[in-house]
């Protein structure tokens, strides 16, 4: 069962924020890629149209949001197609967005998200560029280690779609000391 874990230790201006202070300042956040969903990068393989590149930036586990959400200006920069209107509601009450097809790469799990909502995040939460909702973590187990000021996802494979992609090493690796155990 391949297990990313993670722990945050942050800095505030100069000083450091140990971890169980950290992780409840910031969340359970991690370095994510989005791109294009496997479909849509494949179609324009075949067409020789160019292809974009991911957008990097920070994601937060949200166990509250359903649906895994994007930022609009990072589905803009990767030209994704809306392939649907939806309504979503949360504390900052109802906000009308997207969905979209896209790729969610949390450092070196790549999901394809069919239907991915898109809103503007940054506004509300600043440098936000997604947030992981259920349609993914009900794949994983997550647990949150609040006294330890770490968190960690697992894998289970029996439970795991086809549009999981294999664990590899991620790009965030260093920055969150994520640990891989397969």
């Amino acid at each position: 069962m391949p297990r990313l874990e993670l722990s945050h230790g942050r800095l505030r201006g100069n000083t450091l924020i140990p971890p169980p202070d950290g992780l409840q300042a910031f969340g359970p956040t991690m370095e994510v890629m989005i791109g294009l969903h496997s479909a849509t990068e494949a179609k324009r393989r075949t067409t020789g149209a160019a292809l974009p590149a991911a957008v990097v930036g920070k994601a937060m586990i949200d166990t509250g949001a359903t649906v895994t959400t994007i930022d609009r200006p990072a589905a803009e920069r990767l030209g994704l197609e809306p392939s649907g209107k939806v309504e979503s509601f949360g504390i900052g009450g109802k906000a009308v967005g997207v969905t979209v097809p896209c790729s969610v790469d949390i450092q070196g799990l790549g999901v394809d998200i069919t239907r991915c909502h898109c809103h503007d995040l940054a506004t509300h939460i600043q440098d936000l560029l997604c947030l992981i909702g259920r349609d993914i973590l009900r794949h994983t187990v997550f647990h949150y280690d609040g006294p330890a000021g770490t968190f960690y996802l697992e894998i289970r494979e029996r439970t795991a779609p086809a549009s999981l992609k294999s664990i590899r090493p991620g790009k965030g690796a260093r920055r969150n000391r994520l640990r891989r155990r397969d």
